[in-house]
C-alpha cells in the first residue's frame, strides 16, 4: 500500500474516513478494485457509500458513523456566522461554515473548520488523536 502525507485541514472525505476508520481501531486494510474494506470491532466495513448500511464506514457524510463519535468525544460543534470577522474565526477559509473543537487533556483545544458539521467533527477529531498530518493510501488521498 503507497502511503502519502495529506494536511488534516485539507483532507478530503475518502482520507479522513480513511483516518477516521485508524482512529477507531480499524485494521487489515484493503482495496479490492472498487473500494476499500477493512475490519473494526470483529466485522468488515467499506469506506465508501452505496454498500448496505451496516457496512458503511463514512463518518465524514453519514451521522450514523459520525454522530456517536462527536458524542463519545464530546465534540463542539459552532455554526460560523455570515460576514465573520478574520480575527474571531482565524482558521476559517470562506467557504467553511462550521468550526469543530475538541478539547484533550493536557493540551490547548483542538479546532478543525469545515463546509459541514460532520467533516469539522472529524477533522478535529483526527488532529487530536494523529496529528495535523497524516498518511493515507495514495487512492485515497486524491479523492474528495
Amino acid at each position: 500500500m503507497n502511503m502519502v502525507s495529506v494536511e488534516v485541514a485539507k483532507a478530503g472525505n475518502s482520507a479522513l474516513d480513511y483516518a477516521v476508520a485508524v482512529c477507531e481501531g480499524g485494521t487489515d486494510f484493503l482495496f479490492d478494485g472498487i473500494t476499500w474494506g477493512f475490519e473494526l470491532n470483529g466485522k468488515r466495513r467499506v469506506l465508501s457509500p452505496g454498500w448496505a448500511p451496516a457496512m458503511v464506514f463514512c463518518p465524514t457524510t453519514v451521522w450514523a458513523n459520525g454522530g456517536p463519535i462527536i458524542e463519545r468525544e464530546t465534540i463542539e460543534l459552532h455554526s460560523i456566522p455570515a460576514g465573520r470577522s478574520p480575527e474571531n474565526w482565524a482558521n476559517c477559509s470562506d467557504a467553511d461554515s462550521w468550526l469543530a473543537q475538541v478539547f484533550v487533556p493536557d493540551r490547548d483545544a483542538v479546532e478543525a473548520a469545515a463546509p459541514t458539521p460532520l467533516l469539522a467533527a472529524m477533522r478535529a477529531y483526527v488532529m487530536a488523536r494523529m496529528g495535523e498530518t497524516i498518511h493515507v493510501p495514495s487512492e485515497l488521498a486524491s479523492r474528495p
